[in-house]
C-alpha cells in the first residue's frame, strides 16, 4: 500500500470512528482527487468494513433502492 493511500485509511478510520457518514468519507476523502478508480474502490469498501453491521445494512437497504 502507497504511503498516501495508507494516510487516507488512517484518516477514514479517524472519521469513521468519530460518527461520519460514508457520504461524508467519500465527499472529503475518496473523491477528493488523484486516486483511481481502484484506489478510490478500495477506500470506499476500507470505510464500509468499519461500519457497525446495521449500520451496513441500512445503508445497503438506501443504496439498493436508489438503484431501483
Amino acid at each position: 500500500m502507497s504511503r498516501g493511500v495508507a494516510e487516507l485509511c488512517d484518516r477514514i478510520e479517524s472519521m469513521m470512528r468519530g460518527g461520519a457518514s460514508l457520504d461524508e468519507v467519500e465527499g472529503e476523502v475518496i473523491d477528493d482527487g488523484g486516486l483511481s478508480e481502484q484506489q478510490k474502490s478500495a477506500l470506499w469498501l476500507y470505510a464500509w468494513s468499519l461500519m457497525p453491521p446495521g449500520r451496513q445494512h441500512r445503508e445497503a437497504l438506501a443504496l439498493v433502492a436508489l438503484a431501483r
